[in-house]
Parts: C-alpha cells; sequence; structure tokens
C-alpha cells in the first residue's frame, strides 16, 4: 500500500509526495511558501486499486523574519 500526496498551489503549480509504509501515519510537507494557499489531496493506493481521496484547502502561514541574539 502507498498513499499518493498531491499538493496544488494557486497559481496551480503541483508537487506530489508519496509514503510507501503502510505503517507511517504522519507526513510533513516542507518548502511551502509563505501565505500560499495550497490544495492538499490524500488518496491511498493498493493493488486492488485507488480508495477514495480526501482534499484539504489551507493558508501557509507568513514569513517569520529572522532574529539573532543581541549581546551587549
Amino acid at each position: 500500500m502507498s498513499v499518493s500526496i498531491p499538493i496544488a498551489d494557486e497559481l496551480g503549480e503541483e508537487m506530489r509526495y508519496y509514503i510507501d509504509n503502510p505503517t507511517q501515519t504522519v507526513a510533513k510537507i516542507r518548502d511551502l511558501e509563505p501565505s500560499t494557499i495550497y490544495i492538499i489531496s490524500v488518496q491511498a493506493l493498493t493493488s486492488a486499486g485507488a480508495g477514495d481521496s480526501d482534499m484539504l484547502e489551507d493558508k501557509t502561514k507568513a514569513a517569520m523574519r529572522k532574529t539573532f541574539p543581541s549581546f551587549h
């Protein structure tokens, strides 16, 4: 079994992630642009075929400004 996770941003640019470990229940999606709406779809794939997909639309947070310690 594997899980397909296609992700599209508000401009329609798509990325695709796959999880091949059937016991894995969490995935971190990295390198997303700040303040951008993404559509994330999750679908299980087995030898019997593809399962139902579930979709989520969410917006990433604004970029955080890097701060550096101040020494006096």
